[in-house]
This record gives structure tokens, sequence and C-alpha cells, in this order.
């Protein structure tokens, strides 16, 4: 069987704890390191320097793609 046509990893079978683990530190990364957008569900986004921000959008484990791509 192809190796790229199984998944790197399941994230159904990583250990919540490990999870939580991960979340914590890509957002924790994300906010250092300026990977962060306006939220507009906040009134003052983009008033108040820092306030109403939220990380972007990241993806926390690899995906394989189909190799036609």
């Amino acid at each position: 069987m192809n190796p790229l046509q199984n998944p790197i990893s399941d994230p159904h079978t990583i250990d919540p704890e490990l999870l939580n683990k991960l979340v914590h530190d890509a957002l924790v990364w994300s906010s250092l390191h300026g990977l962060v957008v306006g939220d507009k569900n906040s009134h003052r986004s983009g008033l108040v320097p820092g306030v109403g921000m939220i990380h972007a959008p990241i993806a926390l484990l690899p995906n394989s793609f189909p190799e036609s791509l």
C-alpha cells in the first residue's frame, strides 16, 4: 500500500492531553510571532492595540494530499 494514501496521524488516536498541549503551544506561538488577525465580533478590534485579536487559522497536524494534485 502506498504510504501517501494513509494519513500521517489520525487526530482521533492522539492522547487528549497531548492534543490539548499541542493546541495551547500552537496558539501561544501564533500570538508571539504575530500570526493573529482582528476579530470582527469584538467591537474594539482595530481600535485598541492588542484587543480583539485572535489567532489566524492554522493546521495543527499535517494532512496528506492526493498524488494527482
